[in-house]
Order: C-alpha cells, then sequence, then structure tokens
C-alpha cells in the first residue's frame, strides 16, 4: 500500500466477558463491522481474548494460532490492520503479547516488558526482552502495553542525526482500573510531549472477573499533548481519529529538541 499523510485510528472500547475468549471474539466481529470506512488502524483494549485473568493455567497451548488466525481473518476482512494482545503460550514460557496483524497477513509482536507485580502479572508471566519499531503506510508504530506506560527510559524515542526520530506513535493497550484513571492520562500525555509523538491508547470498561473496575477513557493525544479524541467514560464506543504525518514533521522541524537527549540505550 502506499504511503499516507492523514492516517486514520480506531479505537474500539469496550467490556471484555471474563476468560471466555470465543464469546469476546463473536461481540468484537460485530463491533468491527462498526469501524467507519476508511480506517487504517484499529487497537482492541489488552488482553481482549479473556481480560487480565493471570489464571494461565487455562490458557491452551494452541492459544496463539487461534487469536492470530482470528485476527489475521478479520484483518483481511476489513482491510484494516487490527492490533491488540493477549497472553499465549511460547514454549515453557507464557507472555502478554501485542500483535500488529495486516491485511495481507503480515503481522508483528512485542512482548510486554514491565510485568505488573502489583498485580501478581510478574509471577506467572515473562517479561519481553525486545522493543520493536514497526513501518506502515509511512509511518513508524512503537507498541507498549499497560504497565510500560509508566517507564520513560523503554519508550524513550531515540534519535539518530541521519533518521531523525525512532517512532512517530505508540499504540497502547490497556487495561487501567478506573481508581487509577487520571493518573493514566497524564502519563499518556507526558509520553507524548517528551517523545513528540502521537499516542493512541486503548482501555476496557465494566468489571472483571477479579472484581476491577474500568472507565475506559480511551484517547488519543497528539506531540504538542494536546486530546484529539477522548471516548466517554464507562461507554461501549468507537473512537476515530485522524493523524497528520506532515503537522508531526512540521512541529518536530521547528522544536528539534532531538539533537539535545543523553546518549544512551537499555542493556538487559
Amino acid at each position: 500500500m502506499a504511503d499516507v499523510d492523514d492516517i486514520i485510528i480506531a479505537l474500539i472500547q469496550c467490556d471484555i466477558v471474563w476468560e471466555e475468549r470465543d464469546v469476546n471474539f463473536i461481540h468484537y466481529e460485530k463491533l468491527l463491522r462498526e469501524v467507519p470506512k476508511g480506517a487504517h488502524i484499529v487497537l482492541l483494549p489488552e488482553t481482549f481474548c479473556r481480560g487480565f485473568s493471570i489464571s494461565v493455567e487455562k490458557i491452551p497451548e494452541q492459544e496463539e494460532n487461534i487469536v492470530l488466525s482470528w485476527m489475521k481473518e478479520q484483518s483481511s476482512h476489513h482491510g484494516f490492520v487490527l492490533c491488540g494482545t493477549a497472553m499465549v503460550r511460547d514454549g515453557n514460557s507464557v507472555y502478554n503479547r501485542f500483535y500488529f496483524v495486516q491485511p495481507d497477513g503480515v503481522y508483528y509482536q512485542y512482548d510486554k516488558r514491565h510485568l505488573f507485580g502489583f498485580g501478581g502479572e510478574n509471577q506467572h508471566l515473562t517479561a519481553g526482552q525486545k522493543r520493536i519499531v514497526i513501518s506502515y503506510l509511512g509511518w513508524n508504530f512503537f507498541p507498549i502495553i499497560c504497565y510500560d506506560v509508566r517507564f520513560p527510559v523503554w519508550i524513550r524515542n531515540r534519535w539518530d542525526a541521519n533518521k531523525g526520530y525512532e517512532y512517530d506513535m505508540v499504540l497502547l493497550c490497556t487495561n487501567w482500573p478506573s481508581t487509577r484513571s487520571n493518573i493514566l492520562e497524564k502519563l499518556i500525555i507526558a509520553r507524548a510531549i517528551e517523545n513528540q509523538c502521537y499516542v493512541a491508547e486503548v482501555n476496557r470498561i465494566g468489571t472483571d472477573g477479579a472484581g476491577v473496575s474500568y472507565k475506559g477513557l480511551s484517547q488519543i493525544v497528539d506531540f504538542k499533548g494536546d486530546i484529539l479524541s477522548k471516548a466517554k467514560a464507562g461507554a461501549e464506543i468507537i473512537i476515530t481519529t485522524t493523524c497528520s504525518k506532515s503537522l508531526l514533521t512540521q512541529f518536530r522541524n521547528k522544536y528539534y529538541f532531538g539533537p539535545d537527549q543523553d546518549s544512551f540505550i537499555i542493556c538487559n
């Protein structure tokens, strides 16, 4: 596909039925049919298949194949990239894995780096070790998952004298509880400003099987920290926003902070 200057991002904010993958698939299929025509990338919440359940013993060996097959089918049928995360088995480990699935079947994956110790995620899952940047339609995307947003060093938009910034947009899938919604909103804005990039964040609504409630408040923020679109609290809704590569480039060219970065990288 040809590069685009304006890219349309859609966020699907909805409830998730606890540990019922196939039931959730059916509901998402209905919602995906309602995504406005022309959308390029659609984001589903973190652990969209089963909710944020750490009962990993219930995850079958074939989970990744089932999830990827479904995502590929939906992406191909609708003609947009489909993103979301699922807990899947890979060898002897279980990962909270982000998928970026293109209509042509090509896909990319990122394993959640920062496991939520407060919620016991680190006791059951394996942390990822690699950052990835995904190029699509002339844009560079940086996927992260929920708790990752608290760690600016991991997310840092590295600058190169020849290539400029590493990425243009953060894609963030979350299951972020209502009690800390105000914290997430501030973190998203901070990450957008400090990295001179867009941030697209989708969250779930409802109450999960562990009794944790979620407001949603999914949103897209621009490189100045301005909110371009925000979903109503508690509503099942699809929001879409058009993001401009030329406006981002103009802003970066005017306020060229990249060359002043400290030079360091994370060593695993």
